[in-house]
């Protein structure tokens, strides 16, 4: 876990990755790894993974979209040169976010980079909030009809009970409007944890790993040295909820998004604090090879983006043998 490493020194590194890369295999190397925490690090500047240097709000956001801009850049153009100037220090990158943002955002429109604060701003606390727009449409519809239909009622001879039907009908329509909806998302670090907790029925844990690829967020956490889950939360309309964990007593997990990249599959690897290994390979049926390179020892989420095929896993040590 990267607890109390200086945001700057890390950030630096990362934003010089993306700044220099020009092979395939320096491309690969940087998209496998995510962002995410380190962009939460900034917003939030109390991180359990690293300690913040001293910001204004506005300097973190744009340190942070400026991440997802760059890895976004890298995502779609790959190698190409970047429509900006190469940076060497964090005093001049800190100067120069506001306007590298808005040059890479030039690029990537569709792709805007959401603060952990407007995730938790778009989760529904009702069950109204959590409904379709097709069906809140509806269901107001059906509100209002049944409101004409008591003033006619009012209005007209019928019987009490006819009255109060449309009375009866028109409460139960307003129901979802008050009626809370479980918060299963994942918008930040205690977000994560709390819904993997009340997920699991566990207490206690920690978090050592969290990353965002694609459509997903990934969580690592070890109850203890002999049980550690990876939790999946997959993004929809309202942000990142809840799908799914791997448990057991591995030092690796790994969870597949199926045909997330122009029909390729997605392979996240998590690997946690005290693994043995420096590479996992991946094999296909039809030949096809990926080797996912770590230190050992060190808790990290990796991303391997493959043919669609059936894949063996083989494992190496730091002197490059195979554990079995």
């Amino acid at each position: 876990m990267n607890v109390g490493i200086n945001l700057e020194d890390v950030y630096m590194e990362r934003i010089l990755e993306g700044f220099t890369i020009s092979t395939d295999a320096e491309l690969e190397e940087y998209l496998s790894e995510s962002d995410w925490l380190l962009q939460r690090a900034l917003e939030s500047t109390n991180s359990i993974f690293y300690s913040s240097p001293d910001l204004d709000q506005w300097e973190r956001h744009d340190l942070a979209a400026l991440l997802h801009y760059l890895y976004n850049w890298r995502e779609t153009y790959g190698t190409k040169t970047l429509p900006i100037d190469t940076v060497e220090t964090f005093y001049e990158v800190n100067k120069e976010a506001p306007f590298y943002v808005k040059v890479l955002s030039d690029f990537l429109e569709d792709g805007v980079y959401r603060t952990a604060m407007e995730e938790k701003e778009s989760i529904p606390v009702t069950f109204f909030g959590a409904m379709s727009q097709g069906n809140q449409i509806g269901l107001i519809c059906t509100i209002v009809v049944f409101i004409l239909l008591f003033i006619w009622n009012i209005k007209s001879r019928v019987n009490l009970f006819f009255k109060l039907i449309p009375i009866a009908i028109i409460l139960m329509c307003l129901v979802p409007f008050v009626s809370p909806v479980g918060n299963d998302y994942a918008y930040d670090e205690t977000s994560l944890m709390r819904v993997a907790q009340e997920k699991l029925d566990f207490e206690g844990g920690v978090l050592e790993n969290a990353a965002t690829f694609d459509g997903a967020r990934y969580g690592l956490i070890s109850l203890n040295d002999k049980r550690h889950y990876m939790v999946t939360f997959i993004k929809d309309e309202h942000g990142y909820n809840f799908a799914r964990s791997n448990g057991g007593s591995g030092m690796v997990h790994f969870d597949m998004l199926m045909g997330m990249n122009e029909g390729k599959n997605i392979y996240i690897a998590g690997f946690f604090e005290g693994h043995p290994y420096s590479m996992v390979k991946l094999v296909g049926d039809n030949g096809h090879e990926v080797e996912i390179k770590v230190t050992p020892g060190e808790s990290i989420i990796k991303r391997a983006v493959m043919p669609n095929d059936t894949y063996r896993y083989y494992y190496y040590d730091e002197a490059g043998n195979e554990i079995k």
